[in-house]
């Protein structure tokens, strides 16, 4: 119950444009009760043991009262816009699908759409002023960094404090790999890295990039920390002049032997190259068991693939929109993917290794390309901005980074990256708009407004 009696304070501030405080509890629960509250606290007594349906509630709520509005903002002119607005019209169609062709529960149809529905989020964002959203961003980094510090401690003490995946002890290395890092920590550190909003205290940006560095190498997820290096070198090169990509590629060659040189990551990396032996087996038709690897991701969609490729309306609904616990998901015939420690039998719709298993199973091919081209249009958009450039290499490079690690993880279809992002582009937008409107009326303000940006070009 305390996770909705959150939510109705957060709609009832929203609604009395008491912004900050109220975007402050969605975020509080959008995030996981910031992953320091255990979550069966905040849920009791809920509909949901997720505070992030909690979140949904708000958002909702708030668009039912003020989705007239939102619809009326400019942004809704963009191409973006337009793309979220046309992929949940077919989400919608995949809901009906579900309930009417596939039989099934409203319960579980919800659960399977419901990540999807924040993407109209960024509505929600266009009523907030400028200095508002520019004091949100500074404050969920700051939080971020809270969370990175006891994240390390974890590392440090071998015990979990935050709420999340438990610990994956490797007795070989005698160290604990910690899965329940800080959900934001990709978005603060390359705020931080290519704009620097805490320039009053400047050691801080630097004590904040060195505590997100242990958050990202600290679990030793080979993907991920070739996907960093791999996003940072490619906005290196796109984003400075020819003498200063070598400088930086240089560096990031002697950060990425550094890294090497430490045993766990050597040997992690090891493995890896010893795993990618395993592609000549899957490419001669032969299959393997190891559900560890790069190789056991590509099996699991292929499987994925090839079975909604045989389904009649396979191609535009995939299997429709389902939540794993479905009675119809029992009779699905996969072989591959992981136990679920609460049946026993192995997770057939959702996966946290490959985003684009869940993507195509559940929505088809039409669905999972719409829902890439969402943002891919983005980058291809907002690569370049005169009026913020810092803030689009942080769009960039997020957007890079996630897609990267899409084949070892579902953080590309997880609100908890596109939110964040969708902060970021209403922000340049919202600006932009402010500085052309200053323009046209080519008149000077007594008191500007605008809030101290401290466009510094990091990288």
């Amino acid at each position: 119950m305390i996770s909705l009696f959150l939510a109705a304070i957060s709609i009832f501030l929203f609604l009395r444009k008491k912004y900050f405080p109220s975007l402050m509890i969605f975020f509080f629960l959008f995030l996981d009760g910031f992953q320091i509250i255990p979550l069966d606290i905040l849920t009791a007594g809920s509909f949901s043991g997720a505070t992030l349906d909690s979140a949904l509630f708000v958002f909702i709520g708030l668009f039912l009262l003020r989705g007239r509005v939102w619809l009326k903002h400019p942004i809704m002119q963009a191409s973006f816009a337009k793309l979220v607005m046309v992929f949940i019209g077919l989400v919608i169609l995949n809901l009906i699908y579900g309930l009417v062709v596939m039989d099934y529960s409203f319960a579980d149809v919800f659960k399977g759409g419901r990540l999807y529905f924040f993407l109209l989020s960024f509505l929600m964002f266009t009523e907030i002023p400028l200095q508002i959203i520019y004091k949100l961003i500074k404050t969920l980094i700051f939080i971020t960094f809270i969370q990175s510090i006891l994240f390390s401690l974890q590392i440090v003490t071998g015990h979990s404090i935050l709420q999340g995946p438990k610990e994956l002890e490797v007795e070989d290395l005698n160290y604990v790999r910690f899965y329940n890092g800080p959900k934001l920590v990709d978005f603060s550190m390359l705020i931080v890295l290519f704009w620097n909003p805490f320039t009053k205290i400047k050691w801080l940006r630097w004590a904040m990039i060195f505590v997100f560095a242990c958050n990202i190498v600290g679990p030793l997820d080979r993907g991920y920390l070739f996907a960093w290096f791999a996003a940072i070198g490619l906005s290196a090169v796109i984003y400075n002049r020819f003498d200063r990509k070598v400088f930086y590629i240089l560096g990031i060659v002697i950060v990425g032997f550094a890294v090497l040189s430490i045993s766990v990551v050597q040997k992690r990396v090891n493995e890896a190259i010893e795993n990618l032996s395993a592609l000549e087996t899957i490419s001669s038709g032969h299959t393997i068991l190891d559900d560890n690897t790069f190789t056991y991701r590509i099996q699991h969609l292929a499987e994925r693939i090839d079975y909604i490729s045989t389904e009649p309306v396979g191609w535009l609904f995939g299997i429709g929109l389902v939540d794993e616990r479905a009675p119809q998901v029992d009779h699905l015939p996969f072989h591959w993917g992981l136990a679920d420690p609460s049946t026993g039998r192995i997770t057939k719709v959702y996966t946290a290794d490959i985003a684009w298993s869940m993507l195509f199973l559940t929505l088809g091919f039409v669905g999972t390309f719409l829902y890439a081209l969402i943002f891919i249009w983005i980058l291809l958009k907002f690569k370049k901005n005169s009026f913020i450039p810092e803030i689009s290499k942080v769009i960039f490079t997020l957007i890079v980074l996630t897609f990267i690690t899409s084949i070892t993880s579902s953080g590309l279809i997880q609100p908890s990256y596109y939110v964040p992002l969708f902060v970021l582009i209403v922000f340049i937008c919202k600006y932009q708009m402010q500085q052309t409107n200053k323009k046209k009326t080519a008149s000077i303000q007594p008191h500007d407004t605008t809030p101290n940006l401290n466009y510094n070009s990091n990288l």
